[in-house]
């Protein structure tokens, strides 16, 4: 061990922290499925790209040593300890490695600040360590500071560049229709579309960090064609997942680095226990096209390194730590769903100070909202309204329910604009606006209600909103509400 390297050596500390952003420029420019998953995939791989390139420069000794301390959807945040040359060739390595061929299409922020009042140390095998104690002496201030200037930086980026001088690009890209393309010929597309699409290509779903992966649709033909029923096939589920509460029960419970490491480990997990659930059901299930596209095309329709077999119908798009976004087919909508609230989100958080007591029991909560539509509708504005069904409709009108679901289920191309609530006010009728949603945990019970109901109402009460009054009435049974009646006319064709 070098001279520079004892103990009691004054060692600089950094927080580093790296953040993909502009999401709908890379992930929703495209109607194309794999283009979509490429890009997600690509924005996820940001933070483990910035961690490979920080324990090569260990490796070689031009970084003392460093430590990860969020490495979450498309941010990463790293305690640092800078070499002898400071943290110019640190600072140079990372934007290399963004402006590489995998992550230069990208708009990533880099920010880095030193950690005042932060010691080092040396562990039992004499290497230098970033202990618990240096990420308890980061500042809450210091974090938020530096999400600040990450946000500056996504203002000033351009949503769009063109290129001068360049003579190959004569026409736009045939996914986004914006980008310049380059090559000749139909399909002809922009260097960012093509390094999406063909990482989108070998998007494979990885279950609870097992090693095997699950080879998935690659088209939005592929995860919603269904043969034998026909009121499914090409219908698409776009969902929209939030934590409620979240950015308060982080700042109550994240006071310093450290505490911001469990409380990132902690997220991850459960959403890890939560894929591998999933996955551990539908696969049992393989042989079923409820949960797996049959890909066994003749030999003369094989697309180019396509191995045939059964396709996942599910792609998770990355999106911002506790929120998520879900492609799926409308038919398995209501079963992820129920799933998903049903699973155990629970933060096991030790007071401190009080190590020796039992861990607190931390019950979390989420939003949700949904769009069941036509494959082929366009899914930028798509996702744009289950984002605003999620955080506009079922935050203002789900307020007293712990998990509430707002959704939309769409005719054919209809049509909703900017004004969602009004929409939703003349579509619901004579409902109270928490009465149009869904409680997640409530989900199952609902479901056993529904199918009673449907074998009680006929198909003309069910779908006539100026008869379910008296059809309450006629039924006398006081289980069954005006807003069963209307969850039954919307989601009667996906459950049933």
């Amino acid at each position: 061990m070098s001279e520079a390297f004892v103990s009691d050596t004054k060692h600089d500390l950094y927080l580093l922290r790296v953040e993909g952003q502009n999401f709908d420029s890379v992930i929703y420019d495209t109607h194309d499925l794999s283009t979509m998953a490429g890009g997600s995939y690509l924005l996820a791989a940001i933070p483990r790209g910035v961690e490979a390139v920080l324990r090569r420069l260990e490796e070689e000794g031009r970084l003392r040593t460093h430590r990860t301390i969020q490495s979450a959807a498309s941010t990463g945040l790293f305690a640092v300890c800078s070499g002898s040359n400071g943290i110019a060739p640190l600072l140079s390595a990372v934007k290399r490695r963004l402006a590489g061929p995998f992550f230069r299409h990208f708009t990533v922020s880099v920010e880095i600040a030193e950690i005042g009042g932060a010691a080092v140390d040396v562990d039992a095998s004499g290497a230098l360590a970033i202990p618990d104690a240096a990420l308890r002496a980061i500042d809450p201030g210091l974090l938020d500071r530096l999400a600040a200037e990450a946000k500056w930086t996504q203002m000033r980026a351009p949503n769009t560049a063109i290129p001068e001088g360049n003579p190959e690009a004569c026409k736009a890209c045939c996914e986004d229709h914006v980008r310049p393309a380059i090559g000749a010929g139909k399909l002809a597309r922009s260097p960012s579309v093509a390094a999406r699409r063909r990482m989108g290509k070998d998007y494979r779903w990885q279950s609870g960090g097992k090693p095997e992966r699950i080879a998935a649709a690659q088209s939005f033909d592929e995860m919603t064609g269904h043969s034998e029923k026909k009121r499914w096939n090409g219908r698409l589920a776009v969902i929209c997942i939030d934590g409620k509460g979240f950015t308060g029960l982080r700042q109550r419970l994240c006071k310093d680095g450290e505490s911001l490491k469990w409380f990132s480990d902690e997220l991850a997990r459960l959403q890890e226990a939560f894929h591998a659930n999933l996955m551990d059901g539908w696969r049992k299930a393989t042989a079923s096209d409820r949960y797996f596209f049959p890909y066994f095309p003749s030999a003369e329709d094989r697309q180019p390194g396509r191995v045939p077999g059964q396709l996942l119908r599910l792609q998770r798009l990355v999106s911002a730590g506790d929120d998520s976004t879900y492609l799926m087919p409308a038919w398995l909508a209501w079963e992820f769903l129920e799933k998903f609230f049903s699973h155990p989100w629970i933060l096991n958080h030790r007071v401190e100070g009080n190590e020796a007591a039992e861990p607190q029991e931390i019950q979390l909560s989420f939003r949700a909202g949904v769009v069941i539509c036509h494959a082929k509708a366009p899914i930028h504005p798509i996702h744009d309204l289950a984002q605003k069904l999620e955080s506009v409709v079922a935050a203002k009108d789900g307020r007293s329910m712990q998990n509430p679901i707002a959704y939309e289920v769409l005719k054919s191309f209809d049509f909703v604009g900017a004004g969602i609530e009004e929409y939703r006010k003349q579509k619901r009728a004579c409902l109270e606006p928490h009465e149009a949603l869904l409680d997640g945990k409530e989900i199952a019970n609902l479901e056993c209600r529904l199918k009673e109901l449907k074998e009680k109402a006929s198909s003309g009460e069910i779908k006539t909103p100026l008869r379910w009054h008296d059809t309450l009435a006629r039924l006398k049974d006081p289980k069954f509400q005006k807003g069963d009646l209307y969850h039954l006319s919307q989601w009667r064709d996906y459950i049933f």
